[in-house]
């Protein structure tokens, strides 16, 4: 008499997502390059949407630790990019902390 399997389950636990924020190198210089800056936030931003798409094949209070913690990353990248956005060309009123002051003490 031949035994039939009819339903074979394979259950097993999907592996994490691997983050991590990649190394700045400045190997000739005290700080990085351009370049440098630019792979490791490039990187970073791609945190979020890795996280929550692991997240949808989760469960309950699982997949919202995972959807947490993207949103964590993505206030700190904000926070970052808002910054940096002194910097940006576009900006027609950096902040510039002594001036700002400047400012102040000159309209009293």
């Amino acid at each position: 008499m031949t035994d039939v399997i009819e339903e074979i389950v394979v259950v097993g636990k999907r592996p994490e997502p691997l983050i991590s924020f990649p190394a700045i190198n400045c190997p000739d210089t005290i700080l990085p390059t351009k370049k440098d800056l630019f792979e490791a936030f490039d990187g970073a931003a791609s945190f979020p949407a890795r996280l929550r798409a692991y997240a949808e094949g989760l469960a309950g209070d699982e997949a919202q630790k995972w959807i947490d913690q993207a949103e964590q990353i993505d206030e700190l990248l904000e926070g970052i990019k808002d910054a940096l956005s002194q910097w940006d060309p576009k900006n027609n009123h950096p902040y510039i902390p002594g001036k700002e002051w400047e400012k102040l003490i000159s309209r009293l």
